[in-house]
């Protein structure tokens, strides 16, 4: 029902946007993933793992050639490793997320420049699809098994972006770090689990297709 209502909205936004001014495009790149601290382990020192995500986005004209809104749909990986010398274990989590980012946009330049700078600012809402632990001992896989969301992780998630990067034409590539408000641990202990996600994005905006 939120996965649902979630991707209601955020094809909304998009549409709205599309339709009232301006572009929409299509958005992928990756993700640097960690969380603050593992939800399914009692070690505290997660380490960061590269993942990917893809979607659509949409650029609405807030102020004419300067301030944007940007919503978008995307699907999104993230996750963790953890490490244990100790047992020479490692073991790697992968998070399947359908994610529904809302953020502004400032461009830098003039309005004819073909190169500009921007600044991007908004938050985010997720929801939980999947996801999976591999554990490797002495280089070896010997164990898998499903993550389940709303027994050991909470399904919703939200947090902050913040971000910044150039334009050229059509084309946008920036740099991004993604903050999780939301401690997602769902065994009711003291463990703070909150997603962190350092990302490089690729963007084209298409133009005059509605």
């Amino acid at each position: 029902m939120k996965t649902n209502l979630l991707f209601t909205v955020g094809l909304l936004l998009l549409l709205t946007t599309a339709q009232a001014q301006e572009k929409y495009g299509v958005r992928a790149g990756l993700n640097v993933a960690n969380m603050s601290q593992a939800f399914n382990s009692e070690l505290d020192n997660p380490l960061p793992r590269a993942a990917w995500f893809a979607g659509f986005t949409a650029d609405y004209s807030l102020v004419k050639n300067y301030v944007y809104f940007q919503p978008g749909l995307l699907f999104s990986k993230k996750g963790f490793l953890l490490n244990d010398p100790d047992l020479n274990t490692r073991s790697i989590t992968s998070l399947n997320y359908f994610e529904v980012p809302l953020n502004v946009v400032v461009k830098f330049g003039k309005p004819t420049s073909y190169t500009k700078f921007y600044l991007v600012g908004g938050g985010y809402g997720a929801l939980g699809l999947g996801g999976k632990t591999k554990v490797r001992v002495n280089g070896e896989k010997t164990e898998q098994y499903n993550v389940k969301f709303d027994e050991s992780l909470k399904r919703f998630d939200y947090g902050v972006n913040a971000g910044l990067g150039f334009q050229f034409g059509y084309v946008q590539l920036g740099v991004f770090y993604q903050q999780g408000l939301r401690n997602l641990s769902g065994d009711g202990t003291s463990t703070n689990a909150r997603n962190q996600v350092f990302g490089v994005s690729f963007g084209y905006l298409f133009d005059d297709l509605f």
